[in-house]
């Protein structure tokens, strides 16, 4: 593993067993394949939540979460990015595996746990995580190249502004812009 991997984590996360919910899940896994991010991150992939992600972010400087966001009044398969702040416990819009982000990492600095400085989340509507199905949904299946596409875009935004370290704009929305 280079420097570059050692320093940054791209964490997909989701329930394989709950249709939609598994597309951060496939998106890592077939992020790590991609050549244009070989070396720039460590990829990996958990089903676990809250205090189970403590052990796998120790050691990095930066994790980005790839992860499902119930969103039932949007269209599916829109791509947001956030850099959450240490303070961050809100966003609109739901999943099980980062609530509680802000909880775990004050539980683990208590520890002296050597955590993170920078998070970020990269996260795909959907309508219904709680569908029961090995399966994407017919309008995520239909966008699926695109949000892959859109998600290596932002993930290289991310992880070559850390290698260049040259100022890059903000990936997608501030976090406040989806707060009514």
């Amino acid at each position: 593993m280079n420097e570059q991997q050692e320093n940054s984590l791209v964490l997909g996360l989701g329930n394989p067993l709950l249709g939609d919910d598994r597309i951060g899940l496939q998106l890592v896994e077939d992020l790590a394949k991609i050549n244009s991010l070989a070396g720039l991150a460590r990829f990996q992939c958990s089903v676990q939540a809250g205090l189970y992600l403590l052990d796998l972010l120790i050691g990095f400087q930066q994790v980005i979460f790839v992860d499902s966001l119930v969103h039932p009044q949007e269209e599916p398969g829109h791509v947001k990015c956030w850099q959450l702040p240490e303070t961050a416990s809100y966003i609109k819009g739901s999943s099980p595996h980062y609530i509680g982000v802000h909880s775990m990492l004050t539980i683990g600095k208590k520890l002296n746990l050597r955590l993170p400085e920078k998070l970020w989340l990269i996260g795909i509507t959907i309508k219904d995580g709680l569908q029961i199905s090995e399966h994407f949904s017919r309008s995520i299946r239909q966008k699926y190249p695109q949000i892959l596409n859109q998600v290596q875009r932002q993930l290289e935004e991310i992880l070559l502004r850390k290698r260049n370290k040259v100022k890059v704009k903000e990936p997608a929305l501030p976090m406040n812009s989806f707060q009514n």
